[in-house]
């Protein structure tokens, strides 16, 4: 059934067709039929649908007004990845970058990003600017020097940031904040290495991707 073809039957009442219309046009607003046209003509108390078609539209105004209100979604925070138990939690380090191991996902929205624990990392689904902001709280012998940068696709991208270690029981914390274009498909994931190999205890780690 069109919107053009509804239609009630002549023989009810003027009050039973009008209880009809009000439903009909609660469902199409409940269905997401936002907007449509009608006219309602009223003679001697008899009421009729004389036109209900959907609203076309092709009008500009109309059209920037979604495609800013789709833009303020995409804009929400996307994902987060962070600890998986009780801190602090142990990995030990190589004198080569290898991924940091202790981070699960604990939040996930819109799905536009997924973070893996499988794989300790987390694929764009949009291409576009995001904000980067790993936080690392790390305790590691006084002798260590640890070093954490950002990968992208296997390719170390970020800035190396150095912490030197203040004994086993006394965590250093570090976090930042920065962008970078990336595009839908990439693969991002936190990794570290020292100059000999130390156990780091992890007081708190996490990678917060938001596109901006």
């Amino acid at each position: 059934m069109s919107y053009g073809d509804f239609n009630f039957a002549n023989a009810e009442g003027a009050e039973t067709r009008t209880k009809k219309l009000n439903l009909f046009k609660r469902a199409l607003e409940l269905a997401g039929v936002a907007t449509f046209a009608t006219q309602v003509q009223v003679d001697a108390g008899v009421s009729a649908v004389t036109e209900m078609s959907p609203k076309t539209f092709n009008d500009s105004a109309q059209l920037a007004s979604i495609n800013t209100k789709i833009t303020a979604i995409e804009q929400l925070p996307l994902a987060h990845l962070g600890m998986i138990a009780v801190p602090p939690v142990t990995q030990v380090t190589t004198t080569t970058y290898t991924k940091v191991t202790v981070m699960d996902v604990v939040q996930v929205q819109r799905g536009a990003i997924t973070p893996s624990a499988i794989t300790d990392s987390i694929t764009i689904g949009i291409t576009g600017i995001y904000e980067l902001s790993p936080s690392i709280n790390v305790a590691s012998p006084s002798s260590s020097e640890l070093v954490f940068t950002l990968f992208v696709d296997g390719v170390q991208s970020g800035e190396e940031v150095y912490l030197q270690g203040q004994g086993a029981t006394k965590p250093t914390f570090v976090g930042g904040t920065h962008f970078v274009q990336l595009t839908a498909g990439q693969v991002i994931d936190m990794r570290m290495k020292s100059a000999t190999s130390a156990t780091a205890s992890f007081y708190s780690c996490g990678l917060a991707i938001k596109k901006i």
